[in-house]
């Protein structure tokens, strides 16, 4: 392996941590970090995986198979966010073997106008200290560094709870050499890394806990009073596989309350009747379920999350199977195209939610065909309208 590839381990341990990013020159600041509990442990997710890969000049690659992290903070709301990983596993393409150690380094996460894109990542460290990087042949070391990480988090479920999706693409970060044959290259040199894993929350009982990144200009849900009860009817439909074909929902309800005027969130719990497929009659309950809509402008696009109590999914039973059939849909981030149109004036505000769901993660108990699928569909439209406590139409839009 050539030397340059030596000092692109060095990069991947100052990325590594829980990042995701999209490198921005011009990133700036002024969103936040949320969580349900002031007391919360931050942690990798053990079933989510993870990678980190660091390229030189040459895309030569070096990675490390273990960024293991935990952190803990004290406050419902931070405007940075704080994290040290432990590095395992680091090797360079050439399987050299390489150490990362923190010495007391840290990462700083802060978020900007939008936490899906252009975010800081700054690398601190205590005086005269440097993140280490031990290869057989010399040392690198990273030295504290700002405004030089770009990073997104998204959102996503994870044992039934928010959890952030940390991904990042680093350019020009400055790694140092120190001895050995790599001081040939010369003191410093620009690396990039690619990198990505999911940071998952858990309170003082060790329950899971929701994680929540907000950008500063993000597009919010908006009604004209603080209590408002949100509601919507109209067809739906839904699919699991050929076998099972199509269900057509001729009632599809939506019901939820605010509790502000402004909110990055809205919750509504959903509700199905006069459901049928391929001449099967179909029972869908939603055991406490909710979608959790978001705006993810600027625009009118969206994301559908399913949030559930814990043990619980939607449960859909289709009639006419010899020993049953029952397709449950756990929590989950939902993919496919969500979409959101204002209609009216004033009081008479609503908002007409399309949605074409995609990818959906479902398990079949019986139904010939048992296991588990990630095929799953979900589609319709649906008009929101606000009323106040009193039954008066309230407006609900989008800004």
């Amino acid at each position: 392996m050539g030397f340059k590839s030596k000092a692109m381990v060095a990069v991947i341990a100052a990325a590594a941590i829980s990042a995701v990013g999209v490198a921005s020159a011009s990133a700036e600041t002024g969103g936040h970090f949320t969580f349900d509990t002031a007391h919360t442990l931050l942690k990798e997710s053990k079933e989510a995986g993870h990678s980190f890969e660091l390229k030189n000049s040459n895309e030569e690659a070096i990675n490390c198979s273990q960024a293991i992290g935990e952190s803990t903070v004290n406050a419902t709301t931070l405007t940075e966010l704080q994290l040290t990983p432990t590095y395992s596993g680091c090797k360079t393409s050439g399987g050299a073997e390489v150490t990362a150690t923190m010495e007391g380094c840290s990462y700083v996460f802060t978020i900007g106008k939008d936490a899906r894109a252009d975010n800081t990542v700054d690398l601190t460290c205590p005086s005269g200290k440097a993140l280490e990087l031990h290869h057989p042949n010399c040392t690198m070391t990273i030295p504290p560094q700002t405004g030089k990480l770009g990073a997104a988090f998204t959102e996503v479920i994870e044992s039934a709870k928010r959890a952030l999706t940390m991904e990042l693409t680093v350019s020009a970060l400055t790694v140092q050499y120190h001895g050995g044959i790599c001081i040939l290259l010369g003191t410093n040199q620009l690396w990039k890394i690619n990198g990505s894993f999911k940071l998952a929350g858990w309170n003082t009982v060790g329950e899971p806990t929701a994680i929540r990144a907000t950008g500063s200009e993000n597009v919010e849900f908006k009604t004209e009073t603080a209590h408002t009860a949100v509601t919507g009817a109209s067809s739906s439909s839904m699919s699991f596989g050929i076998l099972l074909g199509t269900v057509e929902c001729s009632t599809a309800s939506l019901d939820g309350t605010t509790a502000a005027t402004e909110y990055s969130e809205l919750t509504v719990n959903p509700a199905y009747s006069g459901c049928k497929g391929s001449g099967r009659e179909v029972t869908t309950h939603t055991n406490g379920c909710a979608y959790v809509l978001t705006v993810t402008g600027p625009g009118t696009d969206g994301r559908v999350d399913i949030e559930c109590p814990a043990g619980k999914s939607i449960e859909t039973t289709i009639d006419k199977f010899p020993e049953g059939c029952t397709i449950t849909i756990p929590a989950q981030t939902a993919g496919g195209v969500v979409d959101y149109e204002e209609k009216g004036e004033g009081t008479g505000r609503d908002l007409l939610l399309t949605w074409t769901l995609e990818g959906l993660d479902y398990t079949r108990d019986g139904c010939e065909v048992g296991g588990t699928g990630t095929n799953g569909t979900m589609g319709g439209s649906i008009t929101l309208s606000g009323e106040d406590t009193s039954g008066n139409p309230k407006g609900i839009w989008i800004e």
